[in-house]
C-alpha cells in the first residue's frame, strides 16, 4: 500500500531537515557567525520542544493510538498479506516483524 512509500517519503525528509540544521550549525561554528549559531541552537530547541510534546501527547492518548494501531495492523493483514510464491512489501514486512 501508500502507506510504506509515504513513511519513506517522510523519512527522506526528515534526513533532509536534520541535514539542514546540521549544516546550519557547521557553518556558524566555521565562521564564527553568531546569527548562524543563534539559529542553529534555537532550532535545536524547537526540536526539542516538539519531541517534549510528542512524548506528552503520547502518553495522554496512549489508548486511542494503540486502538488506531491495532485496527491497522488488522486491516493491512486481511487486505494486503499473501501467502501465494509472489509476496509484496506488505507481506515480507510482517513476515520479518513475525519472525
Amino acid at each position: 500500500p501508500t502507506v510504506i512509500e509515504q513513511g519513506a517519503y517522510i523519512l527522506i525528509a526528515a534526513g533532509a531537515f536534520i541535514f539542514i540544521i546540521s549544516f546550519l550549525g557547521y557553518c556558524g561554528a566555521i565562521k564564527e557567525s553568531r546569527v548562524l549559531l543563534t539559529a542553529y541552537g534555537l532550532f535545536i530547541v524547537i526540536i526539542a520542544l516538539l519531541q517534549i510534546a510528542t512524548i506528552v501527547m503520547a502518553a495522554i492518548y496512549k489508548h486511542e493510538a494503540e486502538t488506531h494501531t491495532k485496527d491497522f495492523f488488522q486491516h493491512t493483514i486481511r487486505k494486503y498479506y499473501t501467502t501465494r510464491d509472489r509476496k509484496d512489501a506488505v507481506t515480507l514486512s510482517w513476515d520479518f516483524m513475525m519472525a
